[in-house]
């Protein structure tokens, strides 16, 4: 219905060699890919994510690598709220994914109504470990800057702009380097869809094939 990344003529066209395990959404995303509650138009979402992260670990991996020859690189990426249950997966089981990517990922989930953790501030309280992680956003920058007066992060909707460049600077604050653990776009302007993921995912997947296996 909403199209896709176009994943398969990416890797056609850079000639990569990889295994991609896809995972349909169900009705039930908004819960299933957050990891913690938080509040929408006076609408609560109970968290699931952890349920979600146990199921891809401990059913779907194995399952697929017990039936698919791999190298043991490993990666886990999504889009919107796909991104923010990514980066959970791979904050829930560091020692077992090498990469973690997030494109227009709702990092503001947590705040939106209620007062929970941000995932920025569950990676700040980890600290830095030893996996990649690429990070990018659409929209555009506020006139006046992604905080507010109190200093806090602003909740913008321009495609999770403040949001994503909050959590790439806490990368860096924790010790990753730019450009080596830690990688961050900005793709100006564009828009939060399949069809703008779909022009800019040969990015993280280019920065995941170039890692080295363990």
């Amino acid at each position: 219905m909403w199209g896709g990344w176009r994943l398969q003529e990416a890797v056609a066209t850079a000639g990569y060699e990889l295994l991609i395990v896809g995972i349909d959404n169900s009705v039930d995303r908004m819960t299933e890919y957050t990891h913690t509650d938080d509040e929408i138009d006076g609408q609560t979402f109970v968290a699931q994510g952890d349920a979600y992260a146990r199921l891809v670990e401990l059913t779907v991996r194995p399952w697929i690598e017990a039936r698919y020859p791999t190298n043991g690189l490993r990666g886990v990426m999504g889009s919107s709220l796909g991104g923010l249950i990514s980066l959970y997966i791979a904050h829930l089981y560091p020692e077992v994914y090498h990469f973690a990517g997030s494109l227009s990922g709702t990092l503001g989930w947590g705040k939106f109504g209620l007062d929970n953790p941000l995932m920025r501030e569950l990676y700040e309280t980890a600290g830095l470990r030893d996996f990649a992680i690429y990070v990018d956003s659409g929209g555009a920058a506020p006139m006046d800057g992604c905080t507010d007066a109190g200093g806090f992060v602003i909740a913008e909707g321009s495609d999770n702009y403040c949001q994503t460049l909050a959590f790439y600077d806490a990368l860096l604050s924790l010790g990753y380097t730019a450009d080596v653990d830690a990688h961050y776009l900005w793709d100006e302007n564009a828009e939060h869809n399949e069809a703008a993921w779909a022009s800019r995912v040969d990015v993280p997947l280019g920065i995941f094939l170039g890692l080295s296996v363990p």
